[in-house]
């Protein structure tokens, strides 16, 4: 982690928000892409906590934009139980996975439902402040091995018309010949693990936008 911080601070850049950016398109990798509204964000690659994580982000004044691609080592794998197996255990491992979210993020859940999208099951959750307004919204996704987490997170100024543009903008390739199903068993440990990772994974990315804002003063 340490390594990842000083990474992350040597990419780092500033942008300013207005309502006329440009968004682009970015391939998280051949599964899923997304667009961003700007071209200037980090893309980073690490193994943290047993996972193999690559994340592309961006901080424009209080929007925070980070999309994830997390997958377990060998070394996990031999550890924790493995991915769900049907559609019972797949809305488990989401449910479980939230239960991690929400163990490393300070703020309390204030919506949380599946939805279906071109025949693929994924989760959306809202994170909200002590008024019950939304701060850290994700969508999460279960696409074959890999875990997709794409998190829009604003303390001071929450917009959900740039939320839903960076949310609708998602696009997965290759329907067709995804699984949702890897797994053999019915238990989701992993899933909590996975879970507790992404919450403090975007923690630390906030945290090095919020140092880089105060360096670059």
């Amino acid at each position: 982690m340490r390594h990842l911080l000083i990474f992350l601070l040597v990419l780092s850049s500033s942008s300013v928000f207005s309502q006329n950016n440009e968004w682009y398109e970015f391939d998280l990798d051949t599964v899923l892409s997304f667009s961003m509204p700007s071209n200037e964000i980090m893309v980073h690659d690490t193994i943290a906590q047993g996972f193999t994580v690559k994340a592309m982000s961006l901080n424009i004044d209080n929007h925070n934009f980070v999309a994830q691609r997390m997958n377990k080592t060998k070394k996990v794998e031999k550890e924790l139980s493995t991915l769900p197996h049907d559609s019972a255990s797949l809305n488990d491992f989401y449910l479980k996975l939230i239960d991690g979210m929400q163990e490393s993020i300070p703020y309390r859940i204030i919506n949380k439902k599946s939805f279906l999208e071109n025949g693929l099951t994924g989760y959306f959750v809202s994170f909200g402040n002590e008024q019950g307004e939304p701060v850290f919204d994700s969508k999460i996704y279960q696409l074959g091995k890999e875990t997709y987490t794409l998190s829009y997170v604003n303390y001071e100024d929450f917009d959900e018309s740039i939320r839903d543009n960076f949310h609708n903008s998602i696009r997965i390739n290759n329907i067709e010949s995804i699984s949702q199903y890897e797994g053999t068993e019915t238990s989701v440990r992993i899933a909590y693990a996975l879970g507790k990772y992404v919450g403090g994974g975007v923690f630390l990315i906030l945290l090095i936008f919020a140092a880089v804002k105060i360096f670059n003063k």
